[in-house]
């Protein structure tokens, strides 16, 4: 009987190589570069058995996993799916991939929705229902983990700020920490008084960014300019004035954003009055907060230097109240002129009229002027200019002091990191990055010395240079905006009380 056999193919085609994407990261900046590498080597280790072909590894340090903003982990979320080849992301665990669920399952339905699964080097799920059941259980126990340990961690920086120590983090601008206390870092710290000066004083933040930057003031910034938006930060910091606060900031959402509606109830906050050294005292830093309040004037009357409303000098004579500056118009297609105008009239409860600038600054300016510039004044206006300058001298040589003790601390963590960079076969990003702020950093200070040097001239002044002040005397007290002007303003007038047909001025000179 014959029997009939099947004919066997020996062509057997070889199975397509499966492509792969590796991620690996660490949450805390004490944790070793090996924690990296050590995933990535079992990482590799695992493809190699299953015969996996990994196209690229990504990485993310010292960055929560509670975020998805890393940027290693989005781009490598982008390869996965605009590369066809990428079937597979490996990561050593998933809490590895994210630690917070909803990005969890975000991410791992966005990938899948490309036909790129998620798998783990030390955790096995499949596709069975099973499988997506234990999988989603890892992930509620990874985020369970990290909000516990977010609570155990907050009870203790709670206990700390209660004595107002170190929660982490690095110092405001103008501090220090010396161990867990904050104590006042004194060159910085002048740049503080000078910025609440002058906010008192009426300047925008943008004058307050010149007048720091020309005085030799650098940020911590790379390139040592401070933003309009840190100013104002600043000048909101009650730390400042001796407060100490802790978890004050607004909390994050389930984006990782902080938002007004996630503002922090008053109870939740801690202050601790007296809790660090103030650089600013209580009065001025109060009058800062009534200027910021009242910030939102109309930009055309900004346009205008208003040197009398701006020190808060102007008083109606009819009910009491301060003046401040204007604009108006004499006819449909005039154009505008500066005026000051009684806050109670705004209000329509004071009949006192706009009076236009020119009258009253001109009757106020000349004064002063005739106070100070008559004979016998002269020889002790000289005095105090000279006086003057000479104390500007010594406060720029302590300055130059400061910062040459300041790069030195610069030069010599450079020198550290360079240590560190040596022994590694390939210097890692945050090193390198580490190193080119201190490079930038002891740069500002070699430029804020040099400026210093070239004040530092000490000059001698005489009559001429009396005579030529009393020419430009009232001219550049209208036309100037500077600290200066309003400094002396301030100092020298008590307050300005204007009536209808009357201006009276009281000094605060004998």
């Amino acid at each position: 009987m014959a029997v009939k056999r099947r004919k066997v193919d020996t062509n057997i085609s070889e199975p397509k190589p499966v492509y792969v994407l590796s991620y690996s990261r660490f949450s805390s900046e004490q944790q070793k570069e090996i924690s990296i590498e050590a995933q990535q080597e079992a990482i590799h280790n695992y493809c190699d058995k299953r015969g996996y072909i990994c196209l690229r590894d990504y990485a993310d340090y010292a960055i929560s996993g509670l975020t998805d903003q890393r940027p290693e982990f989005q781009q490598m979320i982008q390869h996965a799916i605009s590369d066809d080849r990428v079937s597979k992301v490996i990561v050593h665990k998933l809490d590895r991939f994210s630690r917070h669920t909803v990005h969890s399952r975000l991410y791992i339905n966005k990938l899948a929705d490309e036909r790129v699964r998620v798998e783990s080097v030390m955790e096995y799920f499949d596709e069975t229902p099973m499988g997506t059941f234990m999988r989603e259980n890892t992930l509620s126990l990874a985020n369970y983990y990290t909000n516990n340990l977010k609570t155990e961690i907050m009870k203790v920086l709670k206990l700390k700020a209660t004595k107002a120590e170190r929660t982490g983090g690095r110092p405001p601008y103008g501090y220090v920490f010396v161990g867990e206390k904050l104590a006042i870092k004194p060159r910085e710290a002048r740049a503080v008084k000078l910025m609440f000066q002058m906010a008192d004083q009426g300047f925008s933040y943008k004058k307050i960014i010149d007048r720091l930057y020309s005085s030799g003031y650098r940020s911590r910034s790379a390139d040592g300019r401070f933003k309009k938006a840190t100013i104002k930060a600043m000048l909101e910091n009650e730390k400042y004035m001796g407060t100490y606060f802790y978890n004050k900031s607004n909390s994050k959402n389930t984006e990782g954003r902080r938002t007004k509606k996630m503002a922090k109830r008053p109870e939740e906050i801690i202050y601790v009055d007296g809790g660090c050294p103030a650089i600013v005292d209580e009065d001025l830093f109060w009058r800062v907060q009534d200027r910021l309040t009242d910030r939102a004037r109309s930009s055309r009357s900004r346009k205008y230097f208003y040197p009398l409303s701006d020190n808060g000098l102007l008083v109606c004579q009819h009910c009491g109240k301060k003046m401040s500056g204007n604009f108006k118009h004499a006819g449909r297609n005039s154009a505008p002129y500066p005026t000051y105008v009684c806050n109670g009239h705004r209000d329509k409860g004071c009949p006192t009229k706009d009076i236009q600038t020119k009258y009253v600054e001109d009757f106020v300016l000349n004064y002063l002027h005739d106070l100070l510039f008559y004979k016998a004044m002269k020889p002790y206006l000289l005095k105090l200019l000279q006086e003057s300058v000479d104390t500007g001298t010594k406060e720029d040589k302590a300055m130059i002091a400061a910062c040459k003790e300041e790069m030195e601390e610069k030069t010599k963590e450079i020198k550290k990191w360079m240590r560190v960079a040596t022994k590694m076969d390939e210097i890692a990003p945050e090193i390198r990055e580490k190193m080119s702020i201190l490079s930038k950093e002891r740069k500002n200070l070699e430029e804020q010395i040099s400026l210093l040097k070239e004040k530092k001239q000490r000059r001698e002044f005489g009559k001429k240079d009396i005579d030529r002040l009393e020419e430009m005397f009232i001219d550049y007290l209208k036309k100037n905006d500077t600290v200066a002007t309003r400094q002396f303003l301030h100092e020298m007038i008590e307050r300005v009380t204007v009536g209808e047909d009357d201006i009276e001025v009281v000094v605060n000179i004998a």
